[in-house]
């Protein structure tokens, strides 16, 4: 499976192999030298094609984002509050993940508010009932 992929991902591509990838030293294949018996460059670093196997099934799927991207197999979604492309994970999802903290937060903040209010107004009437 040769996948293209653009440009703007190749800094994400790289630093994902520099992390993850067993094989990689100093911008040489390890498991290439092995088998050529001399230093090769990593192929998946400098190619915007996905053609390292290893590559793809031993270190993409540490990046489900960036897998889903490259190979197209998940749904993509807006999120309502930055506009960026994310996965869902679930149904309902409307926010990326790091919108989604802010937003529980807020919404708890408000919920807690009309919480008091309304305890603050059972307090108030139940006191004018008695009195």
């Amino acid at each position: 499976m040769a996948t293209t992929y653009e440009a703007s991902e190749q800094k994400r591509i790289s630093a994902l192999i520099k992390k993850e990838c067993c094989n990689y030293d100093n911008g040489k294949c390890m498991l290439l030298e092995l088998m050529e018996k001399e230093p090769t460059p990593c192929v998946q670093e400098i190619s915007t094609d996905l053609t390292c196997g290893w590559f793809q099934n031993s270190v993409l799927p540490n990046d489900p984002q960036l897998m889903a991207r490259l190979t197209g197999d998940a749904e993509w979604k807006k999120c309502e509050i930055c506009h960026r492309d994310f996965i869902p994970t679930g149904t309902n999802s409307k926010y990326c993940d790091r919108c989604r903290p802010d937003i529980r937060k807020q919404k708890k903040r408000e919920y807690e508010q009309r919480r008091r209010l309304m305890k603050y107004a059972t307090a108030i009437y139940a006191k004018a009932d008695r009195g």
